[in-house]
C-alpha cells in the first residue's frame, strides 16, 4: 500500500476550504410587490378629517410611507392596497374581490392588517383561508405577516399562530407603539396636489408618521433581506 504523504492531505483539506469560500448566497430579486394591508399601507383622501393624501395615513408625503420605503430600498414595483374591508367583515368578505391584484402575480407579499378587526370571533378561521386563497393565488411566493402597530394581543396572537403553522415569517410591531413612531395635531403635511397643510385629526395624527413608517419599514426589510437569502 502506498504512503500518502502529510503534504498532500493538506493540499486535499485546503482545496476543500477553498471551494466552500467561493459559494455565495446570492438573494432573491422580488419584482413585483403585493402589500395587503389598510390605511396604514394606503388611505385615500378624506378632506372631512383633513388627510390629503392617497398613501400611508399619516406619513408626510407618499415617498415616506413604508410601502413605497421597502419598494425603493427593493427597487421593486410595488402595488399597495387597503383590505379593511377584510378586517371589518372578515367573516362574509367575498375573496374573489381580490383576485385582480394576482394578475400580474406578485413574487412577494406582505400581509399588514389587524388594527381594524373589530369581531374576533372566528377571525382565526377567517384569516385562514385567507392566507390559503394567497398561497393558491401565488403559490411560488415568498409571505410575510406583519402584526399591529397599535396594541391589540388578541389578534397578533392569531397573526401569530398563523405564520407558525404555515411556516411564514412574522414580523412584530407591537412595541412601536409608542408616541415617537406616531404623528401629531400640527404636524407638517403635502396633499398629493403638492399643497402644504397640517395635520388636525387626532384620529389621523394616531397613525405611524414618517418616523414610524420609517421603522415598520426597517423591520419588514430586514425579514426580507433573511427569507431571500434563505434565512
Amino acid at each position: 500500500m502506498k504512503k500518502i504523504s502529510i503534504a498532500f492531505i493538506i493540499s486535499v483539506l485546503l482545496t476543500s476550504c477553498q471551494v466552500k469560500e467561493d459559494i455565495k448566497v446570492v438573494p432573491i430579486q422580488f419584482k413585483n410587490i403585493l402589500i395587503l394591508g389598510n390605511s396604514i399601507t394606503k388611505h385615500a383622501p378624506i378632506p372631512q378629517v383633513g388627510w390629503h393624501g392617497n398613501w400611508g395615513m399619516a406619513a408626510s408625503v407618499q415617498s415616506k410611507d413604508f410601502s413605497h420605503i421597502i419598494s425603493t430600498a427593493l427597487k421593486a414595483q410595488m402595488t399597495p392596497v387597503n383590505i379593511s374591508d377584510f378586517e371589518m367583515s372578515h367573516t362574509v368578505f367575498d375573496l374573489k374581490n381580490l383576485e385582480k391584484y394576482f394578475v400580474q402575480t406578485p413574487d412577494l407579499i406582505i400581509i399588514k392588517l389587524g388594527e381594524n378587526v373589530l369581531q374576533t370571533t372566528d377571525f382565526d378561521k377567517s384569516f385562514t383561508k385567507f392566507i390559503s386563497y394567497i398561497k393558491e393565488k401565488a403559490p411560488n411566493a415568498k409571505i410575510v405577516i406583519a402584526g399591529t402597530f397599535w396594541q391589540n394581543e388578541p389578534i397578533n396572537k392569531i397573526l401569530i399562530a398563523e405564520s407558525q403553522l404555515r411556516k411564514i415569517p412574522f414580523v412584530k410591531l407591537q412595541q412601536m407603539d409608542t408616541q415617537v413612531n406616531k404623528s401629531f395635531i400640527g404636524e407638517d403635511m403635502i396633499s398629493m396636489d403638492g399643497l402644504k397643510y397640517k395635520i388636525t385629526d387626532q384620529g389621523v395624527a394616531n397613525h405611524p408618521g414618517d418616523v414610524g413608517m420609517k421603522n415598520i419599514a426597517d423591520l419588514i426589510l430586514a425579514k426580507v433581506d433573511s427569507i431571500s437569502k434563505g434565512g
